[in-house]
């Protein structure tokens, strides 16, 4: 998983990593602020899906 959190590619003078190339949509709000909703919003931000972008989007 490393792995892929860590691709990059380089071409054409470009350098492009996966979050240039995925979407995520923002995580739901946790309600007031705290260390507990800071702490779950920070596992939603890394559990929740990306959106691959390709060039017919």
């Amino acid at each position: 998983m490393n792995e892929i959190a860590n691709f990059k590619v380089d071409m054409f003078g470009e350098n492009w990593t996966l979050a240039d190339m995925c979407f995520k949509p923002p995580s739901p709000p946790t309600g007031q602020l705290s260390s507990l909703g800071d702490m779950i919003g920070t596992l939603l931000d890394k559990i929740i899906p990306c959106i691959w972008i390709t060039p017919i989007d």
